[in-house]
């Protein structure tokens, strides 16, 4: 730490600059914990006069890593996965949203900003199931509050033609919703 020369009874101004995500979390002076005397000069700088110095003085700042929250609202109709409910400031999260059969993503916000149009989708291995939606947020510095809804599939559409003797007798155009059973 730097260390500064001083004739006795004259004053010393200091300042404070926590690093970026690493905010004050106390200030000792000669080993004793000191809230008097500092005053906010700008954002999260600190300032603090020392008045009439007589002896050594020692001032340590002590940080802390800022620790983000990571709340999930998850609507009927799906998994949200993600790896932890805190993210450490200046980290990144990922997220994977993941609708159930029959069930296709509505919406998706991030601290109420719409991301849909941002995610990229994982093809599911299972062609019976809706694709993967991936979120990935990176050097986060605030809490995140995440939004999913989801909506119902689309029905589907058979299209029945019924030939006799090379002539069509019917042609039907059935609609069916996902995941239904119907009779032709």
């Amino acid at each position: 730490p730097p260390q500064h020369s001083l004739f006795c009874e004259k004053s010393q101004d200091s300042t404070i600059v926590p690093a970026d995500c690493y905010p004050l979390e106390s200030v000792l002076v000669n080993g004793t914990p000191s809230a008097n005397g500092w005053t906010q000069l700008n954002g999260d700088t600190l300032g603090f006069t020392l008045e009439n110095v007589k002896e050594n003085v020692r001032i340590e700042a002590l940080f802390a890593r800022d620790v983000q929250s990571l709340v999930v609202d998850n609507g009927d109709g799906g998994t949200v996965q993600t790896s932890s409910a805190t993210i450490r400031c200046g980290d990144s999260y990922r997220f994977m949203v993941i609708p159930d059969s029959c069930r296709t993503l509505e919406s998706v916000t991030v601290n109420g900003e719409n991301v849909m149009p941002l995610l990229p989708y994982l093809e599911n291995a299972n062609p019976w199931l809706p694709d993967t939606a991936v979120y990935e947020a990176a050097n986060v510095h605030v809490d995140q509050q995440v939004v999913v809804r989801y909506d119902y599939a689309q029905p589907h559409h058979i299209a029945v033609s019924f030939l006799s003797n090379g002539n069509i007798l019917s042609y039907n155009n059935i609609e069916v919703g996902c995941g239904d059973d119907t009779l032709v």
